[in-house]
């Protein structure tokens, strides 16, 4: 009878085996064809199939003497994890697969790079653990479960101190396997969180086209025609703010509720499991958490098979949900606190230096006349030359120069600190108002834009800022591009596209400038500063191919 039962389980072993390397080579290739996820689904489907009569039959017919106190052993606790694991994952990736066929999320969104290496470092990590538990087990001459439990407790820096290599070739040994162990783990910890910064972000994507129906509603109005003024972008800036830190708290909810469940689940599990020690629930209650926050004291360890099986399940279970919970906490809890904190020490720092500050409040002059400038006229933060606001307002009363005496946008403070002058502002100037010109301020604002296109947080523009941009991406020459006739309304959807979803093609400008259609920035997943890149390169193409074929 055992030896059907070790057949059974070896056959599901392969199948899963099979399934596991079906799995690696979708990744490898990108998305894969219906066929390979079949084999994925089917193969887990039939490995936790082929596990329940083994484990039915072996509940019956192998029960360890009760003098043991063990009715199992490690490896029937294993066997019912890995029925219930392939049964749970190949559902989850089932309905994931029907999802992605369906159209319920893009095709862009199916193969991550950071999912990728999620999945290569986790089995990585896994033979590590059990390759180690294979070595020590015959140094140390334990029980390979043992072994396996041990390592656990090594490499997650649990440590109860129940198991301990005793002989000095165990202990010369732990000292490398352990420092590897932490580094695989802090890689998988690390793309852990690389895969929920995706995560948010597509998600944050999504909930941001409800925001983009409802701007496209408010355009329908009579009076919007079509345009949004800068307080209605500074709504939705707020709008976009609100989503997010919506989401984060949700995230932490979520997370903070995990966490919780499996603090006291599984203290009442222990509690169970570990009844030959007559545990109450606070001391498994305890327990738990010291092995959840790595300090293992050592006064309480699990002692029967199937706390020992259980705890190797749940420990490698907390990993995720632990830098789940950490993460969140710090996008909104610990990034409140840091903001609390700056904004308290720059009250002492203004209270402290109120006379130096007031003493330098108007030292900024004018580019043209030396004047200083009035607060009216800021400084846009992406750029060091007026925002258009204070240009247009400056040019109405006559107080600043001609916009070809200009320095273009992104002038770098470098520049003006070190009393250099960058060249290409020499050959701005001396191109003219025409194509030359605009193909300048194109090749001048992708370098600018390219600067911010790393940065931590990402950059988010300005009204100004965005309505120069896409000024240049959609007028160009053919309106005269000018920072100062920029209206005080910008068309960020054309009137044709009121009320109904445009159409997105590459080569047309103006549907490259929407903000609010297919194509758009709001459904493109991307950072504001790598659409803007995007689209300013593909204008620049656009503007350059034609005058390529015409010398050819």
């Amino acid at each position: 009878m055992s030896d059907r039962i070790i057949a059974t389980n070896a056959v599901s072993l392969a199948i899963a085996a099979t399934a596991n390397l079906t799995l690696i080579s979708k990744f490898s290739r990108g998305p894969a064809s219906f066929v390979g996820h079949s084999i994925v689904i089917v193969g887990w489907y039939i490995s936790s199939f082929l596990l329940i009569p083994a484990i039915a039959v072996a509940s019956i017919s192998l029960q360890l003497p009760s003098t043991q106190g063990n009715s199992f052993s490690q490896a029937f606790y294993y066997a019912c994890f890995a029925c219930g694991l392939y049964f749970i994952v190949s559902s989850l990736m089932l309905i994931s697969v029907y999802a992605a066929r369906s159209g319920y999320y893009s095709e862009e969104a199916k193969c991550v790079r950071c999912e990728t290496a999620l999945t290569y470092q986790t089995i990585i990590f896994k033979a590590y653990l059990l390759i180690g538990a294979l070595v020590f087990s015959n140094i140390e001459k334990w029980n390979y479960l043992d072994a396996v439990y041990w390592a656990d407790n090594t490499i997650l820096t649990i440590g109860l101190g129940d198991y301990a290599p005793k002989t000095h070739l165990g202990r010369s040994l732990v000292i490398p396997y352990a420092v590897g162990g932490v580094l695989l783990l802090g890689l998988m910890i690390a793309s852990i969180q690389s895969f929920l910064t995706q995560r948010q972000k597509r998600k944050t994507s999504s909930i941001m086209k409800e925001t983009q129906h409802a701007l496209l509603k408010r355009l329908q109005s009579s009076k919007s025609k079509g345009k949004i003024n800068e307080e209605d972008f500074k709504m939705f800036r707020d709008i976009q703010e609100r989503v997010s830190q919506k989401h984060r708290w949700i995230l932490l909810f979520g997370s903070g509720t995990a966490w919780f469940v499996l603090w006291f689940l599984s203290a009442a599990i222990f509690k169970r499991t570990e009844s030959v020690q007559n545990w109450s629930y606070f001391q498994a209650l305890f327990f738990t958490f010291i092995a959840l926050m790595t300090i293992g004291y050592g006064d309480l360890y699990p002692v029967s098979n199937a706390g020992k099986a259980f705890f190797v399940f749940w420990s490698l279970l907390a990993v995720p949900t632990i830098t789940i919970l950490v993460s969140s906490m710090g996008d909104t809890i610990i990034k409140r606190l840091k903001d609390n904190s700056t904004r308290l020490r720059n009250l002492v720092q203004q209270f402290g230096d109120f006379s130096r500050k007031k003493s330098s409040k108007y030292s900024a002059r004018s580019v043209c006349e030396g004047k200083t400038l009035d607060t009216e006229h800021r400084m846009s933060p992406f750029q060091n030359s007026p925002s258009i606001g204070s240009r247009r307002s400056a040019l109405t009363k006559g107080k600043m120069c001609d916009e070809s005496t200009q320095p273009p946008i992104g002038t770098e403070n470098r520049a003006i600190e070190h009393g250099s002058k960058d060249p290409m502002e020499e050959i701005g100037p001396s191109l003219g108002k025409g194509q030359p010109y605009y193909h300048y301020l194109l090749i001048k604002e992708i370098s600018n834009v390219a600067a911010h296109l790393f940065t931590s947080p990402s950059r988010k523009f300005t009204y100004d800022e965005w309505a120069w941009f896409l000024a240049l991406i959609s007028r160009g020459e053919h309106a005269g591009v000018s920072r100062a006739n920029i209206p005080d309304e910008f068309e960020w959807v054309t009137s044709r596209d009121i009320g109904k979803p445009g159409i997105y093609e590459e080569g047309n400008g103006s549907s490259s400038s929407n903000w609010l259609t297919n194509g758009s920035y709001l459904k493109s997943g991307k950072s504001e500063a790598q659409w803007m890149l995007e689209q300013l390169i593909m204008t620049l193409k656009r503007e350059l191919i034609p005058r390529v074929e015409e010398r050819r």
